[in-house]
C-alpha cells in the first residue's frame, strides 16, 4: 500500500500542505498530540510519505521498532521497579531515535520530487511564499508572548525566555539554533553562484545578503548562546577536513595542490572576499561584546578555567550529561531501547562522584528534582547523547549505520571529492550533533534534509531527463 504523497502524485501536492509539513518540522513542540513531551506530528511527516523509502530501509525502520518491545516485556519480568513507564520510556526511545532522523529524509524527499517537476517560475514563486510565511511565524509568534502568551501555550509547550530575549515559537532559545544556522547557510548558498541560486538569476545576491542580515536579526534577539559553539565547531571541522585533504593531496601526489583551498583566485578576489569578512565579523564581535552579556559571562569563564571547561562548564547541566552519557556509553556499549528511565539521576551521581567533578549546586543544576515528579523528564540532552546512553556506544554505531548508510556514503564521496558544499554540510551537521539540543527537535538534522532533497532532486531529474529523451 502507497502513503498519500508518493513518486507517483508528489507533482500535485498542494503548496499549502507542504507549507504544513515545513511548519510541523520546524516547530515539534505542538501540544497535541504527543507522547510524553514530544510531538507525534512531525511522526506524521513519514507516514505521510513512507513510499518515497525502499523496502530495505522500511525493514530497517521496523527492527527499529521491534527492538523497542523488549524493554516493556524484560521490565515486567525482571525489572519491575519502572515497569509502569516501560512502555512509554520505549515509545519515546523509538520516537527520538527515529522520528527526527526519518522526518528530514522522508522532508527533502518530498521537496526533491517535488521540485524537480516544477519550472524555475514557480520555484520562486514559492520560495517567495515560504519565505514571507517564515518572517510571519517568526513574528506572530514573538508578538503573541509579548502580548498573549496564553493564546500561544495554548498550542505549544511553555517557551523558557531568560535573560530577556525571545524563544519565538521554540521550547526554549538554543532550540531555535539549528533553523537560525539553515536561514544563516541559506544567504551564503545564495551570495555564491551554484543551481540554486542560479534560478534567482541577477537578484541572489540581494537575496543573501537579506537573508544574512534577517538570521543575523533574529540570533540577537533569540540569544541562542549555544548557537556561537555550534558555529564554532561548524567552522573548526570545515577548515579541518580541507586541511586533511590538502595534507592527503601533498603525499598522494606530492604536489600542492592550491585549488583545495581557493587559492587559484586571483589575488582581487581573494581581496574582495576579506572586504566583505571584514565588515561582517566586526559587526558580530561589536554587537556580542556590547549586548551579549551572557558572551561575556562566558568569555570569563574560558579566562578563568581554559577553552574547554569554561565553555562546557558555562554550558550548565550539558557539560554533565554529556560526560556521564559517554561515560555509560563506553561501560555499557549494547543496551535495549527504552531502559534509561529511572536510571540516568543514578548514573549522574554515580559518574559525577567517581570522576570527582560534582556542581555544587548538584541537585539544582542536574535537575535531579524531575526524578522524583516523573523518572520520564530526566534523561540526556541531544539525540546523539541520548542515543549512546539508551543504546551504548555500539549499539548507537549499528543503528546509525543503517539509518545514514545512504547519504554516510555520499557525504564521504563528498569529501573524498573536496565537494565543498557536502564539506560544510557535513560539519554544520556534526556541530548540531555534539552541541546538544532537546533530542526530539527534527531540525538539528537540517543538513541531512538538504542533503536529501539534493539526491532526491538530481535522481529524479535524471528519470525524467531520461524519458523525456526516450
Amino acid at each position: 500500500m502507497k502513503s498519500i504523497f508518493n513518486k507517483n502524485n508528489i507533482q500535485r501536492m498542494p503548496f499549502f500542505v507542504l507549507s504544513i509539513l515545513i511548519f510541523v518540522y520546524i516547530c515539534p513542540n505542538i501540544r497535541y498530540p504527543s507522547i510524553g513531551e514530544n510531538s507525534l506530528f512531525p511522526a506524521f511527516i513519514f507516514v505521510l510519505g513512507y513510499s518515497f523509502f525502499s523496502y530495505k530501509e522500511l525493514k530497517i525502520y521496523l527492527f527499529v521498532g521491534i527492538l523497542s518491545l523488549i524493554f516493556p516485556i524484560y521490565s515486567v519480568l525482571f525489572s519491575p521497579k519502572f515497569g509502569e513507564y516501560s512502555i512509554i520510556s520505549s515509545l519515546m526511545s523509538l520516537y527520538l531515535l527515529t522520528v527526527p532522523v526519518l522526518s528530514s529524509i522522508t522532508l527533502g524527499r518530498i521537496l526533491g520530487y517535488r521540485y524537480s517537476y516544477k519550472n524555475d517560475r514557480t520555484i520562486r514563486r514559492e520560495f517567495y511564499l515560504l519565505t514571507f510565511l517564515l518572517g510571519l511565524l517568526f513574528g506572530l509568534s514573538a508578538f503573541l508572548k509579548n502580548v498573549a502568551p496564553s493564546i500561544l501555550y495554548f498550542f505549544l509547550h511553555a517557551g523558557r525566555t531568560s535573560h530577556n530575549r525571545f524563544a519565538f515559537f521554540f521550547t526554549e532559545p538554543s532550540q531555535s539554533s539549528s533553523v537560525l544556522i539553515g536561514i544563516l547557510l541559506l544567504g551564503f548558498c545564495f551570495l555564491f553562484k551554484n543551481n540554486f541560486s542560479a534560478i534567482f538569476k541577477s537578484k541572489r545576491k540581494i537575496i543573501g545578503f537579506c537573508f544574512i542580515c534577517f538570521s543575523v536579526f533574529l540570533i540577537y534577539l533569540a540569544q541562542p548562546l549555544s548557537i556561537f559553539a555550534q558555529l564554532a565547531i561548524a567552522a573548526f571541522l570545515f577548515v579541518l577536513i580541507l586541511i586533511s585533504h590538502f595534507i592527503y593531496q601533498i603525499i598522494r601526489n606530492k604536489i600542492i595542490k592550491l585549488r583545495i583551498l581557493g587559492l587559484k583566485k586571483s589575488i582581487l578576489f581573494l581581496g574582495r572576499i576579506f572586504i566583505f569578512l571584514a565588515p561582517l565579523i566586526s559587526i558580530v564581535y561589536f554587537t556580542v561584546a556590547n549586548y551579549f552579556e551572557r558572551m561575556l559571562g562566558l568569555l570569563k569563564f574560558i579566562e578563568k578555567e581554559g577553552l574547554f571547561l569554561g565553555v562546557m562548564i558555562s554550558a550548565g547541566n550539558r557539560f554533565y550529561y554529556i560526560f556521564t552519557t559517554i561515560i555509560e556509553g563506553l561501560r555499557k556499549p549494547l543496551s535495549i531501547p527504552g531502559d534509561w528511565v529511572g536510571n540516568f539521576s543514578d548514573s549522574l551521581l554515580n559518574v559525577l562522584s567517581e570522576f570527582n567533578i560534582m556542581p555544587p549546586d548538584a541537585y539544582g543544576l542536574l535537575q535531579l528534582h524531575k526524578q522524583s515528579l516523573n523518572p520520564l523528564l530526566l534523561k540526556p540532552s541531544g539525540w546523539l547523547y541520548f542515543g549512546i546512553y539508551d543504546l551504548g556506544i555500539i549499539g548507537l554505531l549499528i543503528i546509525s549505520f543503517f539509518l545514514f548508510k545512504k547519504y554516510l556514503f555520499w557525504s564521504i564521496n563528498g569529501i573524498i571529492k573536496c565537494d565543498k558544499f557536502v564539506v560544510l554540510l557535513v560539519s554544520i551537521q556534526l556541530s548540531l550533533l555534539l552541541m546538544p539540543l532537546l533530542p526530539s527537535t527534527p531540525s538539528a538534522f537540517l543538513p541531512l534534509l538538504v542533503a536529501s532533497m539534493i539526491n532526491s532532486y538530481l535522481e529524479n531529474k535524471t528519470v525524467i531527463n531520461n524519458n523525456f529523451n526516450i
